[in-house]
């Protein structure tokens, strides 16, 4: 079964409602960031409006360092590679909004044939899509969509440096370099009760699939719902309320994860807006361990160890705070957040802390820049298998050398430590030479 009937049945009341990203009163200015997002944007926007829609192809050269497959050596040790390739890429991205509607997609795609270890080679794309509709002047809908399949645990593809905290069920924090097909996909709709209070609600459905099968595989839903408040023109007071289950087939194991945050949004100006809330989140884990029998019955058994079933609760501080300077073709943006995340095929349902920074600029002339920094610690909610916490940083660029012809690239550093696999880092470097739809430089997500 998809999902257990235990976890239907709490699920069933949410089914057709719940799950809210922050709504903003605009229709233009809905949602979250993009999880692809280098700068923190929407999807298909760079800053406060919306990209002309843009197609792109090229092809270019890549290296990368500390790539890991999850297979030990003889001494043990999980044994980094370093190794080159070369590769094709294409994508579009771009948005329009029009009186009652609102649309955004950034998609990309490559492939990349590896020097020396092919294990390493394969294809990766990724797509993130927002649609809004105002129904009537009270009711608005949003339809959101992420996901992909990348054999790369970073570098732009399925790891940027900003973890949108609503897009719980995607896989940001891996470990290895292994083929992962995820999407996260859901809707949302907004009540008016009247000019100043707003009630919020909707659903999203979540999956991971990860190629190696000494990683753990993950589903779930999740559901939300908000009232929110407007006290004036600048200030915003809400209180939201999340419940979100997972499961892990092959790992036995399931979890109930529940928050609720009150939060306060203040608008500086039309350009600045300022953000913080803060609540607790209870996590339930229902799983199975393994536990070391005492040597009496390790002797009638025949075996030291034996599997049981466990139930653990975890109570954690919930909250999240952002500060955002969008300009029309440019945004800087840096978040702090606590909260629930899926995991990363090792570690099951976690508590994750993320902290990140940004700045993207989309130009209209010769160059495009977006530049990202972020932190993450995870710590799982049933096993105790201690931290896992990294950091990555990146850089990309974008030239336009003449009509319709740009070179772009791009750096990501990471690095991370777990008790397993301490202080492991990796570079990854990538150039390409794309034609592209438009007269302006490509945007950098």
């Amino acid at each position: 079964m998809w999902m257990s009937k235990k976890s239907s049945k709490q699920l069933l009341l949410f089914g057709t409602l719940l799950m809210l990203a922050p709504w903003q009163t605009l229709l233009a200015q809905y949602g979250g960031p993009s999880i692809l997002s280098r700068g923190g944007n929407q999807a298909g926007r760079r800053g406060r409006i919306p990209v002309n829609f843009t197609f792109y192809a090229g092809a270019g050269y890549n290296y990368e360092t500390g790539l890991l497959a999850p297979v030990v050596d003889q001494n043990g040790v999980v044994p980094p590679v370093s190794d080159y390739g070369y590769g094709v890429n294409g994508g579009v991205y771009g948005g329009h909004d029009w009186r009652n509607a609102t649309t955004g997609l950034d998609y990309r795609a490559d492939y990349r044939w590896q020097g020396q270890d092919t294990r390493f080679s394969g294809g990766n794309q990724v797509i993130a899509s927002d649609t809004g509709f105002r129904i009537t002047p009270r009711i608005v809908l949003l339809f959101h969509t992420t996901g992909g399949t990348t054999n790369r645990a970073f570098g732009g593809f399925a790891a940027p440096a900003f973890a949108d905290p609503d897009r719980v069920g995607l896989p940001i924090t891996e470990l290895f370099d292994v083929r992962t097909y995820f999407v996260q996909s859901g809707a949302q709709v907004s009540y008016s009760i009247n000019a100043r209070t707003a009630l919020n609600f909707g659903a999203d459905g979540f999956f991971t699939k990860r190629g190696d099968s000494s990683l753990f595989n993950g589903q779930g839903l999740a559901g939300r719902a908000s009232v929110r408040h407007r006290i004036n023109r600048s200030d915003e007071i809400a209180l939201e309320y999340m419940h979100v289950v997972f499961e892990y087939p092959h790992a036995y194991s399931t979890s109930g994860a529940d928050s609720i945050i009150a939060s306060w949004n203040h608008r500086v100006s039309k350009a600045l807006n300022l953000s913080a809330g803060g609540g607790v989140l209870r996590i339930t884990t229902d799983g199975v361990d393994t536990i070391t029998l005492s040597p009496a019955v390790a002797a009638i058994l025949g075996r030291p160890t034996t599997q049981a079933r466990f139930v653990a609760n975890v109570y954690d501080p919930a909250g999240r705070a952002s500060a955002r300077y969008q300009f029309a073709r440019s945004s800087v943006s840096a978040a702090l957040s606590n909260g629930v995340n899926a995991g990363n095929g090792v570690y099951l349902s976690s508590v994750q802390t993320t902290a990140n920074a940004g700045y993207s600029y989309s130009g209209i002339r010769k160059s495009s820049l977006g530049v990202s920094a972020g932190w993450f610690r995870t710590s799982s909610a049933g096993v105790d298998l201690g931290s896992y916490s990294g950091f990555q940083t990146g850089v990309g660029w974008s030239y336009h050398v003449a009509e319709g012809l740009n070179v772009t690239a791009q750096v990501d550093y990471r690095v991370f430590s777990t008790s397993g696999l301490p202080g492991r880092s990796g570079l990854s470097f990538g150039t390409s030479l794309s034609w592209s739809s438009t007269h302006l430089p490509l945007s950098i997500w």
